[in-house]
């Protein structure tokens, strides 16, 4: 690894071990697997929200520029379960519009 410059907005993932975060996030390792933890965690690349935000949307812009017709994007998110009594698992979900919870506008 070289010693690139790290933009001073931009947080260096090798000192998250250090924080308290970090140190419960190690503490779920057993003693024999918290080197390879800290590797783990030493090898991120930490972005910020907009950066990433500003990246995606870019890819996504030159991806569309590349194809024919219309292009639709659909947001993907896992749906709640619900438990039923005595079952470890359940594949019942519950259905995507009880989980949605009006603004106090209205507006969904």
């Amino acid at each position: 690894m070289g010693d690139e410059k790290i933009n001073k907005n931009q947080l260096d993932s090798r000192k998250l071990i250090y924080t308290k975060q970090g140190e419960r996030w190690l503490s779920q390792f057993d003693a024999l697997d918290q080197e390879t933890a800290k590797l783990l965690l030493n090898s991120l690349t930490l972005v910020s929200h907009t950066e990433f935000r500003r990246n995606l949307e870019a890819l996504i812009l030159d991806v569309s520029t590349k194809i024919a017709g219309p292009v639709a994007l659909y947001a993907v998110r896992e749906l709640k379960k619900k438990h039923d009594k005595g079952q470890l698992f359940s594949s019942h979900v519950v259905p995507f519009f009880d989980q949605v919870i009006k603004s106090n506008n209205g507006k969904m």
